[in-house]
């Protein structure tokens, strides 16, 4: 009986997510039709949604007064132009004062109305009702990469980026098909490495895909320790193989004769006991099968396309507010365009 309550629940959720994508598609093709560019036009279809789940967020909340509960203030802002300035921060990176300027309605309270839309998480459930959207069409690979961002103000889950001279930055974890969908995410600090962001993935179940997928990467995360934990995950990692520098010695010598430099063989000794060439290649981590190079060559390519199109976002390109929570809304803000634009272009709305 539980069983078929949940089935039935699932089925109406499905009908109603179909009905406003419905929609949505209209609105979108209307707003690129106006010769707005693609990320403006998918905001801007799905700006109605937004005001609809933030208000309904807004009017559930309560406040304690006297020690009396009783609902908010009423509300004199337009969510249509708080989104709208919204999106603009993270567009242009512009600092909140000239959007004030700009938007006077929302002055003294879009500080206020950002930490709403934090807390609501309209924005992140907008994201996974998108990845809903994908059903069966999950693809059996899936790319991963890092980027970092400069902290030009606010030092809140912030490290020292060793890539911009020890300067306190931001870096971002991106979990991508080859398509271009993003399938998952984080901020985290600059000073974490990348096998840490990656085992934070796996134990935060973003990463949870129902069946056996393959995992592509560059050099930074290759390790026997988190490729085991990917495979206990059901993810088989792929990494470019990482050069392991042996231990440099002052002098060569040889086992088989003690005498250093003077020995008669050199470098040429084929004694097993002779000991390894200071200018001798380094060893790598591991090999790599032919089948796996191919795949990486072909298909790491996507994941720095969705690099690039999320730095065209000069909020998302350098962080210019205070609070993480706030530089994580703009990275959804962005991560939800890009969704929005593939699927409208793959005709899987």
């Amino acid at each position: 009986m539980v069983s078929w309550i949940k089935l039935q629940n699932l089925k109406c959720r499905m009908k109603t997510l179909k009905n406003w994508l419905r929609d949505l598609k209209t609105k979108y093709v209307k707003y690129l039709g106006n010769g707005e560019k693609k990320s403006m036009a998918a905001f801007n279809a799905v700006k109605p949604l937004l005001c609809e789940k933030l208000n309904k967020y807004l009017n559930s909340k309560k406040r304690s007064k006297a020690g009396v509960i009783e609902p908010l203030a009423p509300r004199k802002m337009d969510l249509m132009v708080f989104f709208t300035a919204l999106f603009e921060c993270v567009d242009s990176g512009s600092k909140e004062d000239y959007i004030e300027l700009h938007y006077p309605q929302i002055k003294g309270s879009f500080n206020r109305y950002k930490t709403h839309c934090t807390q609501s998480r309209v924005i992140p459930e907008l994201i996974d009702e998108l990845r809903d959207c994908k059903g069966d069409c999950i693809p059996n690979q899936f790319i991963i990469d890092s980027f970092m961002a400069k902290s030009w103000d606010g030092s809140e889950d912030t490290g020292k980026n060793p890539t911009d001279r020890g300067r306190q930055g931001i870096k971002g974890n991106i979990v991508c098909g080859p398509d271009k969908f993003v399938y998952a995410h984080q901020i985290l600090p600059a000073n974490k490495s990348e096998n840490e962001c990656l085992r934070r993935l796996l134990t935060s179940g973003a990463m949870h895909f129902g069946k056996s997928v393959s995992l592509l990467a560059d050099r930074g995360y290759s390790g026997k320790g988190i490729a085991q934990e990917c495979k206990d995950k059901q993810i088989r990692l792929i990494c470019q193989p990482k050069a392991v520098q042996p231990k440099r010695l002052k002098e060569f010598t040889c086992l088989s004769c003690k005498q250093g430099k003077g020995c008669k063989n050199g470098v040429t000794c084929v004694n097993s006991n002779a000991r390894r060439h200071p200018n001798d290649p380094p060893k790598m981590s591991h090999k790599l099968h032919y089948r796996d190079a191919k795949a990486l060559r072909e298909n790491r390519s996507y994941v720095e396309h969705v690099n690039g199109y999320l730095r065209r976002f000069r909020g998302i390109n350098t962080k210019f507010v205070k609070k993480s929570s706030n530089y994580r809304m703009y990275v959804d803000v962005g991560i939800m365009c890009l969704n929005l634009n593939i699927l409208f272009e793959n005709g899987q709305l």
